[in-house]
């Protein structure tokens, strides 16, 4: 849960360094064959972005008290859904 006091700005960093801990271990390294694939993928996923939305899922969670480890593997999904569709509609 987000304590009350946590401001806005702290609760997307937190939200973002969750997920991008999470990605982090579910995506395959650089080095791991198909190391093309591996490496496109971790530039497409890592390449920045604000991560708004896991940080919507975190919040939604906190408004019905559902912890973010709970929802850590649907904040990772949407990240990943969002990431493709960034790469599909550049295709």
């Amino acid at each position: 849960m987000i304590p009350e006091t946590q401001n806005l700005e702290s609760f997307i960093r937190s939200a973002v360094a969750l997920v991008n801990k999470r990605l982090d271990e579910i995506v395959p390294a650089e080095n791991i064959e198909p190391v093309n694939l591996h490496k496109a993928i971790r530039h497409s996923l890592f390449a920045g972005g604000k991560r708004f939305r896991p940080a919507f899922v975190f919040a939604v969670g906190d408004t019905f008290g559902v912890s973010n480890e709970k929802l850590l593997g649907v904040a990772s999904a949407i990240e990943m859904i969002h990431t493709y569709s960034l790469i599909h509609d550049d295709l």
